[in-house]
C-alpha cells in the first residue's frame, strides 16, 4: 500500500478522482483542496514511504499534531527571519513579538482570492495584488511576508510564505533546534561506521561543532539488543522492535538533541531507517515503524545509504563474527531492497564499492552545500 499527495482544484474534481483512484488500487490518497500547490497539478504523487510522509493527514486535518506542532515550528522558524508581515485570519497564527507586524482580518484579500475561485480574477491578477502588498511592505523593512487565510493554502508568490510552504521546504524535520542530523545508513558490510568516523574527524579538523553517535545506543535496551544479537533465537522480532524504539527514544532525548540544540554537526552511525529496513525484513508493518519512530524523534536533515550488493557485503563481514539475528545472505537481500523505499532531496544513496576516502569526499561536500543553504 502507497500514500498518494493529490491536490485538486474543486471538490466535485476530487469526488470523482477519488472514485476513480479506489476503484483501481488499494491505496492511501490525501487530498489537498483547495490549493495551488502546481499548475494543474491534478495526478497523483507518489509519497509512499518517503520518511515525511507520516507527519500529515492533508486533506482534513493538514497536519498530525501528535507528530508535528505545525504552530510552534511556524513561530520559531519566522522568528529567526528579520521582520515578518503576517497576513492571517486566525489567530493560530498571531505571535508576539517586535518583529512582527499583523493584519489579523485581511478583508480585500480574502475577497480578491473568491473572485478568483469564481473566475472573475486571473491568477495573474493575485499575483500582482500580492506584488504590491509586499512592495509596500518592503518600503516598511517587512521582506517576508506570511498568509494564511482560513486554514487554505493559496501560492501565488515565490516571495510570500504560507504555512504549507514551509512545511514542505524547510519542515522535514522539526525546526527547534539549530544543529544538522546526517544519518550513515546501509547494509551490514557497507562501511558506514568506518565513513561516520572519517567524518567526524574531518569536520572536528575543519574546527566545526561535531559529534558521532551510534545505534544501538549505550542505554540499558542498547546493551540488551547488542547482547541478544548473538543468538538466532534471543529475540522475537515484535522483542527486537520495541527494544529499538526504547533506546531511540532514549537516545534522541539525552544525546541527540541537547547537541543538536546547541548547534552541532550530529552524525549518527544508524537510525530508524535501519529498523525500517531490518524489522520490515522480518515482517513488522513497516508503515507503523514509521509512524511510532516519528513520533518520537526528528527525520534527519541529511540521509546518506551506502548501497553494496549483498554478496559483496558477505565477504567483508565473513572474517568477522556475525550478529545470528540479522545476518544471513537471503536476509541481507531483502534489508537491502527495504532502503530503497527511502527517497527526498536530501537523500542520498552511494556505491559502497569505492574507496572509503572518495565517498568522504563526496559525503562531506554534500553536507557543507547543506550548511551553505540552511535557513538559520
Amino acid at each position: 500500500m502507497k500514500d498518494f499527495l493529490i491536490a485538486l482544484k474543486n471538490s466535485s474534481q476530487c469526488n470523482s478522482e477519488l472514485k476513480r483512484l479506489l476503484k483501481k488500487r488499494n491505496d492511501n490518497f490525501w487530498f489537498i483542496y483547495p490549493l495551488k500547490f502546481k499548475k494543474d497539478f491534478l495526478s497523483p504523487f507518489d509519497l509512499s514511504l518517503s520518511f515525511n510522509s507520516e507527519f500529515y493527514n492533508i486533506y482534513k486535518s493538514q497536519i498530525d499534531h501528535n507528530v508535528f506542532n505545525l504552530p510552534e515550528e511556524i513561530k520559531f522558524f519566522l522568528s529567526k527571519r528579520g521582520k515578518v508581515a503576517l497576513i492571517v485570519s486566525d489567530k493560530l497564527w498571531y505571535f508576539n513579538g517586535k518583529n512582527f507586524y499583523y493584519e489579523l482580518h485581511p478583508l480585500k484579500i480574502k475577497h480578491k482570492i473568491r473572485q478568483w475561485e469564481k473566475g472573475v480574477l486571473q491568477e495573474s491578477d493575485i499575483k500582482n495584488y500580492l506584488e504590491n502588498i509586499k512592495s509596500s511592505l518592503r518600503e516598511r523593512g517587512y521582506e517576508n511576508v506570511f498568509i494564511s487565510l482560513d486554514g487554505k493554502e493559496f501560492i501565488f508568490s515565490s516571495g510570500v510564505l504560507t504555512p504549507f510552504k514551509i512545511f514542505y521546504n524547510y519542515s522535514l524535520k522539526r525546526l527547534s533546534y539549530k544543529g544538522v542530523l546526517v544519518v550513515i545508513e546501509g547494509i551490514d558490510g557497507s562501511g558506514k561506521s568506518t565513513q561516520a568516523e572519517l567524518l567526524y574527524e574531518y569536520f572536528r579538523e575543519k574546527g566545526r561543532k561535531v559529534v558521532k553517535f551510534r545505534e544501538p545506543s549505550d542505554s540499558k535496551w542498547g546493551k540488551k539488543i547488542r547482547a541478544k544479537a548473538k543468538y538466532s533465537d534471543g529475540l522475537t522480532p515484535e522483542e527486537q522492535y520495541n527494544l529499538f524504539l526504547k533506546d531511540r527514544e532514549y537516545n534522541f532525548k539525552n544525546n541527540l538533541l541537547p547537541y543538536l540544540k546547541k548547534g552541532y554537526i550530529v552524525i549518527l552511525d544508524r537510525y530508524y531507517h535501519s529498523t525500517y529496513a531490518y524489522q520490515g525484513a522480518f515482517g513488522l508493518d513497516k508503515r507503523k515503524i514509521l509512524r511510532e519512530n516519528l513520533r518520537i524523534c526528528s527525520p534527519p536533515e541529511m540521509l546518506f545509504i551506502l548501497d553494496l550488493p549483498v554478496n559483496e557485503a558477505w565477504k567483508r563481514i565473513s572474517g568477522r563474527k556475525k550478529d545470528s539475528l540479522f545476518e544471513s545472505i537471503e536476509f541481507l537481500k531483502e534489508v537491502r531492497e527495504n532502503y530503497y523505499d527511502f527517497w527526498g532531496n536530501d537523500v542520498h544513496y552511494i556505491s559502497a564499492d569505492q574507496p572509503p576516502n572518495s565517498i568522504l569526499r563526496f559525503i562531506s561536500k554534500k553536507i557543507e552545500e547543506r550548511l551553505n543553504r540552511k535557513v538559520f
